[in-house]
């Protein structure tokens, strides 16, 4: 097993997050990075945190009770409305995008990923996630990657490299180096009408839990500048988290291989 020591831009600086989704589970992350911001900056970290929420969507009746809105929200963009309440109760300068990133064959060409030092994505769709990771290559993007993702009772958590590490430093596979099944998924599916429905497809709880144990590992590796683990895995039904070492013999399982001869045939 490795230890990942943190980056210089996430310890000597402000840190500029770009937080993709903001439903389900990115709602909740989104409280948890407030939670993050104040932790890092009582311990002594020199920024905190900038956060730019982006997500296109707007509140629907089957996200009251189910996400952070109430029924006068309906029909209002949910990247405002989260950003503007967080701003207004704790100070910050944070700022929201209200529109969805744009898929091309390129990827998501309209992604400014050369500045981000960490992304969070917390999306429905397999292809943002691939177009990410053409994005990604195409800019040499140094930034992190914490992609959230979940089914029904289920979840992941993985911390990568958007693209290339820093010189010298350990890379760690990001959510598409360890599954490259993303690229042939069909992300077709049908939304809740209800509340009662909505549940009766995903677990009430799933998403807290899972974004909860994610932004967890994220304080590790600010609190104490080093981690040993990457990812994991939740599962509600069974109230189990299983992390992944920061280990090539555990990637392997994944069909990861860590040379970069490989990755290069994994990622076209």
């Amino acid at each position: 097993m490795t230890t990942f020591f943190a980056p210089e831009p996430l310890i000597e600086s402000r840190v500029n997050v770009l937080l993709l989704g903001v439903g389900g589970t990115g709602c909740d992350v989104l409280d948890a990075l407030v939670r993050l911001h104040h932790g890092i900056l009582a311990t002594g970290h020199p920024g905190g945190l900038h956060v730019t929420v982006m997500d296109g969507d707007t509140v629907s009746e089957t996200n009251v009770g189910r996400q952070r809105f109430g029924r006068c929200d309906i029909g209002h963009s949910k990247a405002l409305l989260l950003v503007h309440r967080v701003c207004l109760l704790h100070g910050l300068d944070w700022t929201a995008i209200p529109r969805y990133c744009e898929l091309d064959a390129d990827g998501c060409a309209d992604l400014r990923l050369d500045h981000v030092d960490l992304l969070i994505t917390c999306v429905d769709r397999a292809n943002v996630r691939v177009g990410i990771a053409k994005r990604a290559q195409q800019c040499r993007a140094r930034g992190l990657w914490a992609d959230f993702g979940n089914a029904a009772r289920t979840g992941q958590f993985v911390l990568g490299h958007l693209s290339d590490a820093p010189d010298g430093a350990q890379r760690l596979p990001n959510v598409f180096d360890l599954y490259p099944e993303l690229s042939t998924v069909d992300d077709i599916e049908e939304p809740s009408c209800s509340f009662e429905e909505a549940i009766a497809r995903q677990d009430l709880f799933v998403n807290p839990v899972l974004a909860y144990t994610g932004i967890s590992m994220l304080w590790n590796l600010f609190r104490h500048g080093a981690l040993q683990r990457h990812a994991a895995f939740i599962d509600v039904g069974r109230t189990s988290v299983q992390p992944l070492a920061i280990d090539t013999e555990a990637w392997r399982f994944f069909g990861y291989d860590a040379t970069p001869a490989s990755r290069a045939v994994l990622q076209t």
